[in-house]
């Protein structure tokens, strides 16, 4: 996959998005592709397919995408067109990242072994804005095997305040001791 490529039409996509007003709504499209792509690899592969004729492409892509707004299907078409189907999850990526910028927000994974309590997230919301002096957005992974605590990943930064990695550390001291 060539980058500029998604690069280009991410940021195509996220102007025209911006200037109808639409790009929220653009993005729970893209997400809903994305996610239909998952659960039915087949539907992907045969807009893949070099064999399947486009505009036959273009119909599947309007009849089953029917609820997603109409910019997002003539975008979808577009990508069929011109043969960048394949492109479309790092598109995706590519057009968070831009709606990201445009709104100063930034994305923080907290993996912990429970789901966090409403005055949890806004307390971590809090803390986080203070430190990137940005709109935070919390995404969410539960991984029991980290007994407690939680882990929080962002721009590359990793803070982990786990059980599991306490736990580690101890284990490495006993061993040099």
């Amino acid at each position: 996959m060539d980058t500029r490529i998604s690069k280009r039409y991410a940021l195509a996509l996220f102007l025209l998005a911006r200037e109808r007003k639409l790009v929220e709504e653009i993005e729970k499209d893209l997400a809903f592709v994305n996610r239909i792509f998952e659960v039915h690899p087949l539907l992907r592969n045969i807009l893949l397919h070099p064999g399947i004729e486009k505009d036959k492409k273009q119909r599947i892509l309007t009849e089953v995408f029917c609820s997603i707004s109409k910019e997002s299907i003539n975008f979808l078409k577009r990508l069929v067109e011109k043969n960048r189907m394949e492109n479309l999850g790092e598109i995706f990526e590519r057009y968070k990242f831009l709606r990201r910028e445009f709104y100063n927000t930034v994305e923080i994974v907290v993996s912990s072994a429970f789901p966090l309590s409403p005055s949890e997230r806004e307390t971590l919301v809090k803390v986080m804005e203070g430190i990137t002096n940005k709109k935070i957005e919390i995404k969410e992974k539960l991984d029991d095997e980290l007994i407690g605590g939680i882990r929080i990943e962002y721009l590359g930064r990793v803070y982990d305040w786990t059980v599991k990695s306490r736990l580690e550390r101890i284990g490495l001291r006993l061993a040099d001791a």
